[in-house]
């Protein structure tokens, strides 16, 4: 093979990485007071997603979507916009709604009280774009510590007093919380969780192997999510749905 044709294939593989899209899929309950929050910090990103799908199990759900429509949709008329009902109120099904929608080379999942950084989804993209071979199923953004002027950091302060009145319920349902994130918490299907190497293409960014992953600011390929999907038997708000999916992708 000439060099000149491998200066051409590897000219291809730069600008194919260049043009990885994404979808943000969020599956919602209502939360109408930080949807809309959560949908503009996804439209803003400094590598914005080429569609927005939300699928709603509210009652009131077109009262959310009018201010969706009215709010942000004329702000940004590059992204498609899609806001439509659930079709059952259970977010693994609402997740499966959004899937059948999408259309971005990546789908981010993520909850409707999760806000983004604005360069949440440049860094997440870097490691799709490094991994050539394609080793990496998924991936998912850390949960770091709310901006001191965001509407989470206000929320937390009222979660500190209510701690003060009532501490030994509060620590009860942080500890709580803590078992019930960890992924150790989820029982492989096998003998044991698959060993897994991190690629050595995307070894030079910040990542790491984990046995399982969470739903909220989960990044998955879209092409996988052809054969593998949310289980649409973990009804309602089923904890867990999520590492069952990353287990079995």
């Amino acid at each position: 093979m000439s060099s000149a044709t491998l200066e051409s294939n590897s000219s291809a593989l730069e600008t194919h990485a260049q043009l990885l899209t994404w979808s943000l899929v969020v599956a919602t309950y209502n939360r109408a007071a930080v949807l809309p929050e959560c949908l503009r910090l996804a439209a803003e990103q400094s590598v914005p997603p080429k569609e927005i799908i939300v699928v709603d199990a509210s009652v009131d759900w077109q009262g959310t979507r009018e201010v969706v429509w009215r709010d942000l949709r004329p702000r940004h008329p590059a992204i498609a916009w899609t806001y439509v009902a659930a079709e059952e109120a259970s977010s693994a099904t609402q997740r499966n709604q959004g899937i059948a929608l999408a259309t971005g080379d990546l789908v981010l999942f993520t909850d409707d009280d999760c806000l983004l950084y604005p360069d949440a989804m440049e860094h997440v993209r870097r490691v799709f774009e490094a991994d050539r071979d394609r080793e990496v199923a998924a991936v998912h953004m850390i949960f770091a510590p709310p901006p001191p002027d965001s509407i989470f950091a206000q929320a937390g302060a009222r979660e500190d007093a209510l701690a003060g009145k009532n501490k030994p319920r509060f620590a009860l349902a942080q500890l709580v919380r803590k078992v019930l994130s960890c992924d150790d918490l989820f029982v492989p299907y096998d003998a044991d969780f698959p060993v897994r190497q991190l690629p050595p293409a995307v070894a030079q960014l910040n990542v790491a192997v984990r046995k399982a992953l969470p739903g909220g600011g989960l990044v998955v390929r879209r092409t996988l999510l052809d054969r593998e999907q949310f289980c649409p038997l973990l009804k309602r708000y089923a904890s867990g749905e999520d590492t069952d999916l990353t287990y079995r992708l």
